[in-house]
């Protein structure tokens, strides 16, 4: 919760740097994208007869609308936004039994929906032109809708929740802090970002933390420069 309520404090912290917005360029935008995660784990239960192998990039996507508040000195812009998210890893186990030697594969998918408050800022103007080349920053927090596991081909849907005595397996709040760079051309704006997971999802003694990269292109309905 502490965590929490810092990201949204500094996220208001730095809204209150530039209080003052373009009313005319204020509008709704849409953006698309690909991601490419995977599952930070620490303290995993290793022992004489299974240990982790190896994690790996997961492909997801996301989707989301957002609400442009811009500076009148056109140099900031204040993003909130509602996104449909997916993310997950990829990983695989070693066991053995006795002389036997086995690897298994396993597939996590966890859809979220996220709400992130994005800070852009104009560091360049590209070639005299209204586009710009800027940096963002993104405290988010996303709540679990769904997901599933494929360990070795038998498919299982994950229990969300904070109580181990329910058998619930991953916590359902994820609390990120992203950011990255972007690129202004007209009402497009392709991006590049990392998604920095800040807290432990899993409800067992390994730590999961969701981290990966991500691409999109937004859409602005109205020009915000």
């Amino acid at each position: 919760m502490i965590k929490i309520k810092t990201l949204f404090s500094l996220a208001c912290t730095l809204l209150m740097l530039n209080t003052s917005f373009a009313q005319d360029k204020n509008g709704f935008g849409v953006k698309a994208g690909m991601n490419f995660n995977k599952l930070n784990i620490d303290n995993f239960d290793n022992n004489s007869t299974s240990y982790l192998d190896d994690t790996k990039n997961k492909t997801g996507f996301h989707a989301g609308i957002f609400y442009n508040f811009c500076s009148k000195r056109n140099n900031i812009v204040f993003q909130p936004g509602l996104n449909f998210i997916q993310r997950g890893t990829e990983a695989s186990y070693i066991k053995k039994d006795g002389y036997y030697t086995d690897k298994y594969d396993f597939d996590m998918t966890m859809n979220y929906l996220e709400i992130p408050l994005t800070i852009s800022y104009n560091v360049a103007k590209l070639n005299g032109t209204g586009n710009y080349f800027r940096l963002f920053v993104e405290p988010a927090i996303s709540f679990a809708l769904s997901g599933k596991i494929d360990n070795n081909n038998d498919e299982s849907k994950i229990r969300f929740g904070n109580d181990l005595s329910n058998e619930d397996q991953i916590k359902p709040i994820n609390v990120s802090l992203k950011f990255g760079a972007s690129v202004k051309i007209n009402s497009f704006e392709p991006y590049l970002g990392y998604d920095l997971g800040l807290n432990d999802i899993n409800n067992s003694n390994s730590i999961y933390q969701n981290r990966g990269f991500y691409i999109g292109l937004s859409y602005h309905f109205k020009s915000i420069y």
